[in-house]
């Protein structure tokens, strides 16, 4: 059985407390699935740090987000149901791959 596209969301109002909640929840996710005996790719497990402040959104290289010993590669974009959703929610990735895929 193959899942594909699952998404976590979290907020928080300082970088360390989001760091922390991240973190924890991705610790949350890798019990649970030691516990239903499945696995997760982690060469294709990456996140995007949705951020309308680009001076905040350039301070995030310090973040450390990691399931189990392996750090999680962070990506300017990433699609998600179909949708190529960037780091500052702007439509240009999408309508980019919609305008490659159209001509």
């Amino acid at each position: 059985m193959f899942a594909d596209d699952t998404n976590v969301t979290v907020t928080a109002t300082c970088f360390r407390e989001l760091e922390n909640l991240v973190n924890n929840e991705l610790e949350n996710i890798g019990l649970w699935l030691i516990a239903n005996k499945l696995s997760l790719n982690q060469v294709k497990t990456e996140y995007v740090f949705v951020c309308s402040n680009h001076k905040a959104a350039q301070l995030t290289f310090l973040f450390r987000i990691r399931l189990g010993d392996d750090l999680i590669k962070r990506v300017k974009a990433a699609k998600s149901l179909g949708i190529h959703i960037d780091d500052y929610l702007s439509w240009l990735n999408h309508n980019d791959h919609i305008a490659k895929k159209t001509s």
